[in-house]
């Protein structure tokens, strides 16, 4: 590759234009149009493209000119955010000023940029246990910035861990100054960089970052020569590096100066004698050894930079086919659009397919030889975006050129089976990202060379050639790849491509190359292709039960059949991760059917991307699997799909995995939760290696920090004395080597312990997902439906893989059967009978609780007597006149009599039988039965009802002979399904459902299958549930005053119904209020009123919304939580 050199300056203007097109990425051209930067000033202009091509660059330009832009640009390009742990840049300013003008810049610039760019500035003036904390707590920034004594202050102790890309100095000329006082590496280093002005390349750049660690060491990697002489007499150097001595000042002034200096270099061993200064005419000439290095640079960069690739030479062996290599359209994803013969790649970019990665492969594989292929970018496009809370693949357009293996991952930059070139200029494989040639741009031919021939000397090598021109070195295959068949691979986004497997080249190389439709035929492996049955595609719809193995099975067809396309919304997911959509977590959330996006962009999120697929796969005729297990099961889903997938297109199969698995699925689950313990047993192995080490480094890091502070202190001391005019004894220490210092001892590793499956692993026959394959809500609204597929729906052949349709369809029936009795009905909607049968219950309770209100009312009671004897009488009068009338006046007298000896008969309502009154409005005294109803009983008197009438609304509105009822464990989703207020089961103080049942018999029970049971018809007189609570009322009244404390009920009353029963509060129970049971209003008990209490007016059965918590229900009182009120969304796609 081209390197620049130091006359490359840039002094001059050039033509403007924007920062498009110097081909920044999406994010920082999104920041700088923030920033108001249009148009790059013409420093920029000529730094910008050079230093991203990979040169060194010296830029001389007065201030304000744009250096900070141009260089922060260059830098958060080629800083990869994903990897952590270590800073991929160093930045030396002169100043704190600078350096945290410098961070803030990369900042604002770097603000779009994903994952989040971790900047930080170290620099004096802030306490270094701050930097040390960060860097201990958070790890290394991906840049950092800082002044150079504390820099290298950190990078000593080992604190700042390094893997740079880029090394800058900022205001060279300031921190190269002769008078700028540094003590650091780098800024020694940086000196030799003034007088053999070089900019540090990669190699020596991680020279210089290994030996800071080690002190004055480290400028060996700068300047070999000036460093050796300076190793030899490094304490020497430490003096000559002082700053030049001014005139001496006052003797106070001086040692307060001199004190100064010694607290920083507490960690600088003082010299223990002035080395002599060596004569002139011994001296070497520092420029003439930096220019002789230079030179001897030079020389080793133009033979490494030397062309190694011959020319090919002839081969008469037979070639391959005309039209045998080309893109192989049934290996490609759904979005990859050939045009013109299949010679141009365009891609889909509506309704989220613009950040979808799009890929083919070719047909053909290259075992030997050395042959390249083309592709050139024919148009970038710039689709509109939907703004959502994340954020989209960063760059817009993107394309990869490279190989992989067949049967491996169709994208480049996916796993170990496929290495690549990007237009980021970056080279891929395995997942590792390495900057290793220029950017490239439209218009431009890329040529991929693959050499696998052993007599070159580049063999098992690939490399780029930009529009004629060697663009990278040759880089390694990877290991994986080595000895195996390469299919030429093409991985592209928001971009038009023109590919070129030949026979000729576009664009002629340094040297003759063959191109890949040019090959000897016995070079390439090309593999048969499989006649389609009848020329048609072919469609296979797995139908399943949940959580019985059914996305196993789908994985292992596709590993028996890697021909066949799935189509499924886990498979959208994959897609979109593996196109650079970030993820939230290792699993989704939803369930295996139907997972949920949650990337923040739009159209991932709303499914837009399924339906585009949904539409575009039923054109091209190839080979799918539709594992939609909801779908598969129901008939009118399963219709849909094949409306898509038409007959004249594709052989439609169904395939049946129900019963019993066959040997090969269980042996492929036993090999799959091996795998998982394996992969297990190494990650904790590894865990616990790398704590072992963690501590190993800690401990010795602490010996070290205590040896050098120990050091530091004897060399004060001796310093001070010195300064004092005391005499210091000296005494020779041998200087230690690093190599003979002792090392503690590794940790042993311990023992791999075989991994195997236990007896019960050995039996399974499904493994357990790791996410149920059906989420709850959408079983319970679907299984119901669930039926197995026939041929007369339109399936060309129905398959059973584990049984027979026999046997499958009475395993069907049995588990539809169970689910019935376990999972709740979530489309259940109450019925018009219950709506009225409610009302009807509110209107009589508030009835009778005004009744009971009345009665307490002396007042009201004597008028309500009054009124009843009015009545009583004047119905005796006219009874007794008919019987007059009638000639029977002995009748007459008798019926006198009896209403004489009635009203001077008191009632006995202390041995009343309940059941026998005929009105519960008056016993025969004026007394209502629900007379002595307290707060608790007007709790179980709504409960009775409600449960009662819950029992039978559930069976006459789902209308199914396999449930009559439900299980207790739906009960509360029922309950706020029917009365729209919350089941609060802890409010009648006891543990057990039976025992709530006890204080309810006679009107609800549990049946032995655990089921509610309603004991009474559903007919029932309202007032009969008003006589079994007082009947059982009494009961309990009669249990406690024999002194069973156990029958008094212990009820939690909302907060404002606490306290005396009698006790005055704000409105009476049941008014308004809030926190009654079930919503209702909140007096501060039932009992005495100041005024006399008036019910509301009935409310209606709707209102405008839902209210929960507020207004009416039963016994709750205030202003009607009407039933039906708001609708409730439900999701869908």
């Amino acid at each position: 590759m081209p390197r620049f050199k130091t006359s490359d300056v840039v002094d001059s203007e050039t033509q403007r234009c924007t920062f498009a097109e110097l081909s920044l990425s999406a994010p920082l051209l999104r920041s700088l149009q923030e920033m108001g930067c249009e148009h790059p000033s013409p420093v920029q202009l000529r730094t910008i493209p050079q230093a991203l091509g990979g040169g060194d660059v010296i830029v001389q330009a007065k201030s304000g000119t744009g250096k900070t832009i141009a260089f922060c640009s260059v830098v958060l390009e080629g800083v990869n955010t994903s990897s952590s742990g270590t800073s991929q840049a160093i930045i030396l300013a002169p100043t704190r000023e600078i350096a945290m003008q410098i961070s803030d810049e990369l900042r604002r610039l770097g603000w779009y940029i994903v994952p989040v760019l971790d900047v930080a500035c170290f620099i004096g003036g802030v306490p270094v246990e701050e930097d040390e904390e960060r860097l201990q707590s958070k790890g290394a920034p991906h840049i950092a910035v800082g002044t150079p004594g504390r820099m290298f202050k950190l990078l000593r102790d080992g604190l700042l861990l390094t893997d740079a890309r880029f090394l800058v100095l900022d205001e060279a000329d300031k921190l190269l100054d002769a008078n700028f006082r540094h003590r650091a590496a780098s800024c020694r280093a940086a000196d030799e960089f003034l007088e053999n002005p070089l900019w540090i390349r990669p190699a020596a750049l991680s020279q210089f970052l290994t030996g800071a660690r080690g002190g004055l060491e480290a400028s060996a990697a700068m300047a070999p020569k000036k460093a050796k002489a300076e190793a030899k007499q490094p304490k020497a150097k430490a003096k000559g590096a002082a700053a030049p001595q001014a005139e001496e000042p006052p003797k106070e002034e001086k040692e307060m100066k001199e004190e100064e200096a010694l607290k920083e270099e507490v960690k600088e061993e003082k010299p223990k004698e002035e080395a002599q200064p060596k004569q002139e005419s011994e001296a070497e000439d520092p420029k003439q050894d930096a220019a002789e290095e230079a030179l001897q640079e030079d020389a080793q960069m133009e033979d490494k930079n030397k062309e190694r690739e011959e020319d090919a030479p002839k081969d008469s062996r037979a070639k391959v086919n005309a039209g045998a290599v080309a893109l192989n359209l049934d290996d490609a994803t759904l979005n990859a659009m050939p045009v013109c013969g299949g010679k141009v790649l365009m891609a889909l970019t509506e309704g989220g397919m613009q950040y979808l990665l799009a890929s083919a492969r070719c047909s053909a594989g290259i075992k030997a030889g050395r042959y390249m292929y083309e592709v050139r970018i024919l148009e970038s496009l710039n689709p509109c975006e939907t703004a959502g809370h994340g954020r989209a693949p960063n760059p817009r357009q993107l394309v990869r050129v490279g190989f992989s293996l067949k049967g491996g991952s169709l994208f480049l930059g996916d796993g170990e089976n496929n290495c690549s070139f990007d237009s980021e200029g970056f080279f891929v494989d395995d997942k590792a990202r390495r900057r290793a040639s220029y950017k490239f741009v439209r218009d431009q031919t890329v040529a991929v060379l693959l050499n696998l021939d052993p007599s070159m000397a580049n063999a098992n090598t690939v490399s780029l050639f930009i529009d004629g021109q060697r663009a990278s070195d040759p880089q390694p295959l990877p290991e994986a790849l080595v000895g195996k068949p390469l299919y030429p691979t093409v991985t592209y986004k928001n971009v038009s491509l023109e590919v070129n497997f030949g026979p000729s080249p576009r664009t002629s190389l340094p040297f003759t190359c063959n191109m890949l439709a040019h090959a000897a035929a016995e070079d390439l492996e090309i593999p048969s292709v499989a006649k389609r049955k009848d020329g048609k595609g072919e469609l296979v719809m797995p139908v399943g039960l949940p959580d019985t193995g059914y996305f196993d099975w789908v994985d292992k067809f596709l590993v028996d059949n890697p021909d066949f396309v799935e189509l499924s919304d886990r498979k959208m997911l994959d897609w979109a991760w593996k196109s650079g959509i970030w993820k939230a977590g290792k699993y989704y959330s939803g369930s295996g059917d139907k997972p949920e996006a949650s990337t923040g962009v739009p159209a991932i999120d709303d499914w837009s991307v399924g339906k585009i697929i949904s539409a575009v796969a039923p054109t091209f005729p190839r080979k799918y699997i539709i594992p939609e297990m909801k779908a598969n099961l129901v008939k009118s889903d399963r219709d849909e799909g094949l409306m898509r997938f038409t007959s004249a297109d594709f052989h439609r199969k169904a395939v049946v995995i129900m019963g019993e698995p066959d040997q090969q699925y269980k042996e492929w689950i036993q090999k799959l939760v091996l795998e998982e313990k394996q992969a297990q047993a190494e990650a904790e192995k590894r865990k616990k290696q790398a704590e072992a080490e963690r501590q190993r480094q800690q401990k010795r890091q602490q010996e070290e920090r205590k040896r050098k502070a120990e050091a530091a202190r004897k060399n004060y001391e001796a310093a001070k004395r010195r300064r004092l005019g005391e005499e210091v004894e000296e005494t020779e220490e041998p200087e230690e080597a690093p190599a003979e210092e002792p090392e503690d001892e590794a940790p042993e590793e311990e023992p791999d312990v075989p991994v195997e499956l236990t007896e019960e692993e050995k039996a399974l026959k499904c493994r357990k997902p790791s996410m149920p394959d059906m989420t709850e809500k959408e079983l319970a609204r679907s299984y119901a439906s669930f039926a197995l597929p026939l041929k007369s729906e339109g399936f060309d052949e129905v398959a059973y893989a584990w049984g027979n349709e026999s046997s499958c369809s009475e395993l069907l029936k049995a588990w539809i059967l169970e689910k019935k009795q376990t999972q709740r009905a979530e489309d259940l909607a109450p019925g018009t009978d219950f709506r009225q049968a409610w009302s009807a219950w509110q209107k009589a309770v508030q009835d009778w609780r005004k009744a009971q209100t009345d009665f307490k009312d002396p007042a009201k009671r004597r008028a309500f007597k009054e009124q009843r004897l009015e009545e009583a009488k004047k119905k005796i009068q006219e009874e007794k006149q008919t019987l007059i009338d009638a000639g029977d006046e002995e009748g007459a007298r008798a019926l006198e009599e009896k209403v004489e000896a009635e009203q001077n008969e008191d009632v006995d309502t202390e041995n009343l039988d309940v059941l026998a009154v005929e009105d519960i409005n008056d016993i025969g005294n004026g007394e209502p039965l629900f007379g002595q109803f307290q707060y608790e009983d007007w709790i179980l008197l709504s409960t009775r009802y409600e449960l009662h009438l819950l029992a039978h609304s559930f069976k006459k509105d789902l209308n199914d002979p396999d449930r009559p009822s439900f299980d207790l464990k739906h009960l509360s989703f029922y309950y706020q399904k029917y009365y729209r207020k919350a089941w609060n089961f802890s409010q009648f103080g006891v543990k057990e459902f039976e025992e709530l049942v006890e204080l309810l018999k006679d009107s609800v029970s549990v049946d032995a299958s655990g089921h509610l049971k309603a004991d009474e018809p559903e007919e029932t007189p309202l007032e009969r549930f008003v006589k079994l609570t007082e009947d059982n009322r009494r009961e309990r009244q009669r249990r406690i005053d024999a002194g069973d404390e156990t029958a008094r009920l212990k009820f939690s009353r909302p907060q404002a119904q606490r306290g005396n029963d009698r006790s005055e509060g704000k409105g009476g129970y049941g008014k308004g209020g809030k926190g009654s049971y079930g919503g209702g209003g909140g007096g501060s008990g039932y009992g005495g009123q100041k005024r006399p209490y008036t019910p509301p007016p009935p409310a209606p059965y709707k209102q405008t919304r839902t209210t929960y918590g507020s207004g009416g229900g039963s016994y709750g009182g205030g202003g009607g939580g009407g039933y039906a009120g708001g609708a409730r969304g439900t999701y869908g796609r």
